[in-house]
């Protein structure tokens, strides 16, 4: 497994010396954000609850993100407890200031877990969530709080998170139908 940790900080060294720039410097803290508390995924979800055609989907979206919060941020992170990106060496300016533990990315997991719930409701919402979710991902390594396998390892358990939520949801709403008919 060395050569994962060595490609862990490959990728943040390529992130702090090679890659950063003034555009993306400025762009990325602000998709970082959106992950925040998933702030904007909530506000999806809430979107979602209110219109009676995309009132499923935003239940799946809501499981889905109560799983992320227990897997992740209360299971995992405190569990497992790796160390952020040790940065002395290349000495990058944070644009950010992280306060918990690296694995497995919440923001990227919380991120995840709705995009890919939006598959449910149209492959075109889903695309678009899981393009938003990856691009939070990406900018959790950009700005050197990430290692790779700390975004790939959140994108797995976002995506687990969604599609269990789903069928959770399918099947309880299935079931529901069933005994209204009975």
């Amino acid at each position: 497994m060395e050569w994962l940790a060595e490609l862990d900080r490959a990728v943040v060294e390529f992130m702090a010396i090679t890659f950063r720039n003034g555009f993306c410097d400025a762009v990325m803290p602000v998709v970082s954000l959106s992950g925040d508390v998933g702030v904007v995924w909530l506000g999806v979800t809430a979107a979602l609850l209110c219109f009676k055609k995309t009132r499923l989907v935003g239940v799946i979206c809501g499981c889905a993100l109560l799983l992320h919060v227990i897997g992740c941020n209360l299971i995992l992170k405190t569990v497992i407890g790796r160390a952020r990106p040790d940065l002395s060496y290349w000495n990058p300016a944070l644009l950010i200031a992280p306060t918990d533990s690296s694995f497995p990315s919440g923001h990227t997991s919380g991120s995840f877990a709705v995009g890919v719930s939006l598959f449910f409701y149209k492959w075109q919402w889903g695309l678009a969530g899981v393009g938003a979710a990856a691009l939070v991902g990406f900018s959790r390594m950009y700005l050197c709080v990430h290692y790779l396998t700390d975004v790939a390892a959140g994108a797995l358990l976002g995506t687990v998170c969604a599609l269990s939520a789903g069928m959770l949801v399918k099947y309880i709403a299935s079931r529901r139908k069933r005994l209204a008919e009975i």
